[in-house]
């Protein structure tokens, strides 16, 4: 009998990663434990038919992905394993009893043995054993080191601890993943079948052999003295590879259960595959409820729940639409696996005969494993250094915030803060100066100018029509592209009409001024009611998880919690600020908020921020607030339509300048950011408004003044982006007089120790003549 749907259960904001689950009043009311990317744990409760789950609680103590859990036995509680290094220990009700510090990397994966001891696995290279004491505190009583990166850990009832490993980068290969057998500290034996990183273990349900899942598409089967018994293979996708199984658990009947990166859980008996059970996403992980369904964590943020007795499967038309949009979404990846203008991965040379590299930071595509991954040349290693897989066709267009281009490429950058991802996309059209392309996207996300020269690279290696592409028939680059640097870059305008922003927040600090200091001294008819905390939270939860912003969503509930905030005290405003201008940085934000909330956010922002007196944290959050304003192509149209008016050049748009005078390097960046973006959307825009020249002489003006402070203080970017500014005024309006321009060129041109300044003041000339 196959696995059908019993439900799907939304409650994270990023992948679900990790799952186990508690004993309930019976087999059917299981206590589902899931832990995300989103760096929360839900605590869920299956009802007493077992088809409906309800989240009976969130855990927000992880400063990182959860990424494995363990239930402890007899219902006592269970364990959490989070990438910020730390171990948690918590009680059946969720409640946080005690913390194992010890590892210093990430720490992936959780088993308990025989005498209810912990053993830990960590990205640091090391299995520990942990000692559980009864007040929740734990004590590491053994460290398994020299494994090959992330680690995989397994007890075993014979005493021993089987471990995985990842690899380890040598030269241009991973080398190193193994299984390992552990007694009393020492290895005791190495099995070195897989031919990629080891992703999971575990337990036969005779406890008589293990299982250990792998990135080369296997689970091998090994005795408990490490004899090879079975190897079962992942049928191949349409790229000629398996996929990566990331995971491995078995069921009472003897089953075998897998999840997939090639969205798939497969279920496997006596050896053979037995069923597949689609996905619409990768999945991280499988777990076995008491009753017999299984619980899967999708990449997509959802659980899904299925079962193969009749009396809880979810309606016939449930399961059918379940079915049919899960195809649906495998045939949109697998054309773009397969599809007429993808990468010919056969032409591309085997990494393993990769030539040396040209320079530093050389960017190429190469042969993977019958996978095409982008590489960049390390000169101190004289190695080429793996960067990612090469995402879609070589040709694609697409669409970035509503704005088509011949080429999108996906960009995964590695936030040094927090150590997660972020996925981005750059878009190129033809005839595009990949330097200018790469330029504003850095600039965009606030990315650091070295990164620059990189992004040109990948775009010139990726472009496909739009330029120089790699050599399929060698892996060498068709032509060496010299990348234009000179006066013919444009500085201004801007790419498109949207502008930069800060996106960048302290998110506990926000919700601690907010909600404990602040919210309990501002008068009565202002503070949040409890309701209004649980929305504030929900917002902030949307916001901090930026890769999802494509599926998550804002709506009106979240910004009405603003109406009260943005009557505060001026004392008690800039963490409201701070909070208004990231919701901004949301594709929904600024729709959210609609054009007459959006315009009490301006006036209140810009209002206190440029008052004498000011306090660093309002005049700070207040200009960045208009400058987030621009970040999408709706905030676009309410801020031209709100500074264009009679009360907005008066209110908003005219105290611009006194913000100026604050004397903070922040402050000035953010003030030129808004001058910056004021005049790109109006040269983008053209709008017909009897106010608009004196919002461009506010505006050019404002942008004279400020470049004589930075120029004397050599902030070379905010002179960048007010001098921009005024080069689009120009653009716009050729006639336009701007007094004093002269004397800051000069000015900027002696101060300016970047060439993108130089370039700028050099540009501006040509316009004025």
């Amino acid at each position: 009998m196959s696995f059908e749907l019993v439900a799907e259960t939304v409650g994270h904001q990023g992948d679900v990663r990790s799952l186990c689950s508690l004993p309930g009043v019976s087999a059917n009311e299981a206590i589902l434990i899931s832990g995300g990317r989103d760096r929360v744990v839900n605590v869920w409760k299956a009802r007493a038919d077992g088809k409906v789950f309800d989240q009976t609680k969130q855990i927000f103590d992880h400063e990182h992905w959860v990424s494995a859990l363990v239930a402890l036995p007899d219902g006592n509680g269970f364990i959490s394993a989070s990438q910020d290094s730390i171990i948690r220990r918590f009680d059946n009700n969720g409640n946080l009893l005690g913390l194992a510090k010890g590892h210093t990397g990430p720490v992936t994966s959780l088993s308990l043995d025989l005498k209810g001891n912990l053993i830990s696995g960590s990205w640091d290279g090391s299995a520990k054993v942990w000692k559980l004491h009864e007040d929740g505190t734990s004590s590491c009583v053994q460290t398994l080191p020299g494994h090959e990166n992330g680690v995989c850990v397994l007890a075993l009832p014979n005493g021993t601890i089987a471990t995985g490993s990842a690899g380890m980068q040598s030269g241009n290969s991973v080398i190193g993943y193994q299984v390992r057998l552990w007694k009393d500290g020492k290895e005791i034996k190495s099995m070195k079948d897989h031919s990629s990183a080891v992703r999971s273990l575990a337990l036969s349900p005779d406890a008589e052999s293990f299982y250990s899942s792998s990135n080369d598409g296997t689970v091998r089967q090994y005795s408990l003295d490490g004899k090879l018994l079975a190897t079962l293979q992942n049928p191949l996708g349409a790229n000629g590879s398996p996929g990566f199984c990331f995971s491995v658990t078995t069921n009472s009947n003897g089953e075998v259960l897998t999840g997939n990166d090639d969205c798939c859980v497969r279920v496997w008996a006596a050896g053979s595959l037995i069923e597949e059970i689609a996905h619409p996403c990768t999945v991280w992980s499988v777990h076995v409820l008491p009753n017999g369904d299984i619980a899967t964590a999708g990449a997509d943020g959802l659980i899904r729940v299925f079962t193969r007795d009749n009396s809880r499967k979810a309606p016939e038309s449930v399961r059918e639409y379940y079915v049919t949009e899960t195809q649906k979404t495998l045939e949109e990846i697998a054309k773009k696996q397969s599809g007429g203008n993808s990468i010919d991965v056969s032409k591309l040379k085997q990494i393993e005969y990769a030539p040396p590299g040209s320079k530093e930071g050389e960017i190429k595509m190469f042969n993977k494993s019958g996978k095409a991954f982008v590489y960049q040349w390390s000169g101190t290693s004289q190695t080429w250094v793996e960067v990612g897989e090469a995402m879609g066709s070589a040709d694609g267009g697409g669409e970035i915030d509503g704005v088509h281009f011949d080429k999108v490429l996906p960009i995964e950058l590695e936030d040094p803060a927090s150590g997660s991802l972020r996925k981005l996309e750059i878009g190129i059209n033809n005839g595009d100066n990949p330097f200018v392309v790469a330029q504003a996207f850095a600039a965009k996300y606030g990315l650091p100018e070295s990164h620059v020269n990189d992004i040109v690279n990948y775009i010139n290696q990726n472009r496909g029509n739009v330029g120089p592409t790699i050599d399929m028939s060698g892996g060498q680059s068709a032509s060496a592209m010299e990348v234009d640097e000179g006066p013919k870059t444009t500085q201004f305008p801007l790419l498109h009409v949207t502008g930069f922003a800060f996106q960048k927040a302290p998110w506990d600090k926000i919700s601690d001024k907010i909600v404990d200091d602040f919210n309990g001294k501002v008068e009565a008819d202002l503070k949040l009611t409890l309701k209004d905390l649980d929305t504030l939270e929900s917002l902030i939860q949307i916001l901090k998880n930026e890769s999802r912003y494509h599926a998550s969503s804002i709506a009106k509930y979240h910004t009405n919690i603003f109406i009260k905030m943005l009557k505060w005290n001026a004392e008690f405003l800039f963490p409201v600020l701070d909070l208004s201008r990231m919701t901004l940085c949301h594709p929904m934000g600024a729709e959210a908020f609609g054009p007459e909330l959006t315009k009490v956010l301006l006036e209140t922002a810009i209002g206190n921020a440029s008052k004498t007196g000011a306090k660093l944290a309002v005049a700070l959050t207040g200009a960045r607030v208009l400058a987030n304003l621009f970040r999408h192509s709706k905030g676009v149209d309410y801020a031209l339509e709100i500074l264009l008016s009679d009360s907005g050049v008066k209110t908003i748009a005219g105290p611009l300048k006194r913000i100026g005078a604050f004397d903070n390097k922040s402050v000035r960046s953010a003030l030129a950011t808004v001058y910056l973006n004021i005049a790109n959307a109006a040269f983008h825009k053209q709008v017909q408004s009897a106010n608009m020249d004196t919002l461009l002489d506010i505006v050019s003006d404002g942008a004279v003044e400020l470049v004589t402070i930075t120029s004397k203080h050599g902030e070379d970017e905010s002179s960048r982006r007010a001098l921009a500014a005024i080069g689009c005024i120009l653009r716009l309006k050729p006639t336009t007089k701007v007094s004093g321009l002269e004397k800051v060129l000069k000015a900027a041109e002696a101060s300016s120790k970047t060439e993108n300044l130089s370039i700028c003041v050099k540009e501006l000339r040509a316009e004025m003549k």
